[in-house]
């Protein structure tokens, strides 16, 4: 039978309660001195906390007890806030024997909430297009000699693509702190990702390094 919530708060926080039961009530009783550790991690905890009480609470049982509450606040909010947990999406990327199809799973999202960008553009490129809906967002950047970079964010549900592995290399790379899957040819490069439970792709089409577009994806924001 599945622990409900309020089953699991009363489990820990018994658990809790013994861990601290051995403790005399009586400070004069408790021979025992803070760590310089135990108290500068208690000072980090109350400047969180933003409730600057620690100059007044100067016995050992008084420290005990804010540990104590610190303990059961952050049960209650690991056990009741739900909504605060980040989007897990990962993709499943299928091979065949001439493309690679891209699919999702998870936490998937079918509405944009939060809109990325390309904040600073290489030297060069200006918007030319900007395409919104509630599901994708589309920006096209071109240069004068008529270089080309695409700027996608899809909404993950019932999305997907393909990328032809006949014409092209394909490889997975980290760049900056991201598992970005990478498709090179000649005169496409293209760089795909998944950011809080979003689709994210860059297409790079003309003279453009791979340099370029590994910049454009630090520039994402």
């Amino acid at each position: 039978m599945a622990m409900s919530k309020e089953t699991l708060k009363n489990a820990m926080r018994e658990a809790a309660s013994a861990e601290f039961a051995h403790i005399p009530v009586n400070d004069d009783l408790i021979d025992y001195t803070f760590s310089e550790k135990f108290e500068k991690k208690m000072r980090k905890l109350l400047k969180a906390q933003r409730k600057p009480y620690w100059n007044y609470y100067n016995t050992v049982s008084k420290k005990v007890a804010i540990v104590f509450a610190a303990l059961l606040m952050l049960i209650a909010t690991a056990c009741s806030i739900e909504e605060i947990r980040e989007p897990i999406v990962n993709f499943v990327k299928t091979v065949f024997h001439t493309f690679i199809e891209y699919s999702y799973e998870g936490d998937t999202v079918g509405v944009i909430t939060r809109k990325y960008q390309i904040e600073k553009l290489p030297e060069g490129f200006e918007q030319t297009k900007y395409v919104e809906s509630e599901g994708f967002i589309t920006g096209t950047y071109e240069n004068e000699n008529g270089d080309m970079i695409l700027f996608n964010q899809d909404a993950t549900i019932g999305s997907g693509f393909t990328w032809d592995k006949e014409n092209g290399n394909v490889y997975s790379k980290e760049i900056n702190g991201l598992d970005v899957e990478i498709y090179e040819s000649d005169k496409v490069k293209q760089a795909f990702w998944l950011l809080d439970g979003y689709s994210f792709r860059i297409v790079c089409v003309g003279d453009i390094e791979m340099e370029t577009l590994e910049y454009l994806i630090r520039q994402v924001e």
